[in-house]
C-alpha cells in the first residue's frame, strides 16, 4: 500500500514505526557525507575525485584502494547471503528466513500502523480517538531491563491512557523539558512543570 510511505514520513503524525531490521552483514556505509566539516576544514573528507579543495582524500591511488575495498564489502555481503545455500524451491535460505522472521512480522505491525494513521486522518489529524498504542501490560517488558526503564514505560502508558499527552511536538516539549524560572539573584534554575491538559 503506497499510503504507508506517506504515513511513515508525515511529520505531524505522532506515532512511529521502526523499520525492519536488516541483516548486519548486508549493511555498510557506502557514501558518508561530511559537507559541513569539509567546508570548515577546507579539505576533502569523503574520498572522491574533486577540485573543490586541494587537501584531503582525492588522489588516484587512494580512490582506487577505496573502490577495491568497497567491492570487497559487496562480495562479503553476497557470500553471507549464499553461505547457507538454497532451499529445495531454489530460494536463498538466508533470504527466506529473514523474510519469514523479520519482514512478515513487520508487515503486520505496518498494517496496524497504517490503520492508525488512517483513523488519525479521519479524526481530523487528532489523537482524540482511542487507540491503545502503549497500553500493553507491563509483563511484556523484558525482565532484564533496568528498573528505571520499566518505570518510565509505565508512566508513559499511564499518560497515554489518560489522553493528556499533547498532539504536537511543541506542546510535548513543554511537558518533557523543565521550565527555567528566575530566582531573586537573577540565576535560572530548572523547575519541573507539566502543562495542564
Amino acid at each position: 500500500d503506497d499510503a504507508i510511505v506517506e504515513a511513515l514520513f508525515d511529520p505531524t503524525f505522532p506515532s512511529l514505526l521502526a523499520p525492519p531490521a536488516m541483516p548486519a552483514f548486508a549493511l555498510f556505509s557506502a557514501h558518508p557525507s561530511y559537507n559541513q566539516w569539509e567546508g570548515k576544514l577546507k579539505a576533502v573528507l569523503r574520498p572522491r575525485a574533486t577540485a573543490v579543495f586541494e587537501q584531503g582524500w582525492r588522489d588516484g591511488p587512494l580512490l582506487e584502494a577505496i573502490a577495491a575495498f568497497k567491492w570487497d564489502c559487496f562480495e562479503g555481503a553476497a557470500a553471507e547471503w549464499l553461505r547457507e545455500g538454497f532451499d529445495p524451491d531454489g530460494r536463498l535460505v538466508a533470504e527466506r528466513r529473514w523474510t519469514e522472521e523479520v519482514l512478515q512480522p513487520w508487515q503486520v505491525s505496518a498494517q496496524h500502523f497504517l490503520a492508525e494513521y488512517r483513523q488519525w486522518q479521519g479524526a481530523g489529524r487528532s489523537t482524540s480517538y482511542a487507540v491503545p498504542r502503549l497500553m500493553a501490560c507491563l509483563p511484556t517488558v523484558d525482565p532484564t531491563v533496568p528498573t528505571a526503564f520499566a518505570e518510565c514505560l509505565r508512566c508513559l502508558r499511564e499518560v497515554d491512557a489518560s489522553h493528556q499527552w499533547p498532539d504536537t511536538s511543541s506542546y510535548r516539549q513543554e511537558v518533557i523539558v523543565p521550565q527555567i524560572t528566575k530566582t531573586k539573584g537573577g540565576h535560572g534554575r530548572p523547575e519541573g512543570k507539566c502543562r495542564e491538559a
